[in-house]
């Protein structure tokens, strides 16, 4: 028949065909031309199609898996970022607190740093929760020269 050579006649013609059956774009038209000619390409047909449409299915998941991965990994590179901007205030905050200039803060110095509660709200802003016990606990165990 003309229409199935149409759809047949070539290679190239014939996996147009069969992605059409993938997309279902029109094929029942083209199902029922072919198994009026020729019943037993039902057992084709059907296995083709079923496969063929999980084989887009997980194309399309894996798709959308990679950009939403993609988008996770933007949305952290955006949190680091905004965290390292308040990780440097609040290194700043440090070097304003060294009254003495000698580059070291004193424990006097570290615990007027902690008495400010600008300075505990940047430490929580990048994730980091230090008490004042915890923060002078800290401090001795650092303490080099026990001063």
């Amino acid at each position: 028949r003309e229409d199935i050579r149409t759809y047949w006649g070539t290679v190239g013609k014939s996996m147009f065909t069969l992605f059409q059956f993938l997309t279902m774009d029109g094929w029942g038209a083209l199902y029922y031309q072919v198994t009026k000619q020729m019943p037993a390409m039902t057992f084709f047909f059907f296995p083709f199609v079923f496969f063929g449409a999980f084989v887009i299915m997980s194309l399309l998941t894996g798709v959308m898996a990679d950009h939403m991965n993609d988008v996770r990994k933007m949305t952290e590179d955006d949190e680091r970022r905004e965290n390292v901007l308040h990780l440097d205030t609040a290194v700043q905050a440090v070097w304003d607190h060294d009254m003495d200039g000698d580059g070291t803060l004193n424990r006097q110095e570290f615990v007027k740093l902690f008495c400010k509660t600008a300075f505990s709200n940047q430490l929580r802003e990048v994730d980091v929760h230090v008490s004042r016990k915890d923060a002078m606990d800290l401090f001795q165990w650092f303490d080099v020269n026990g001063d």
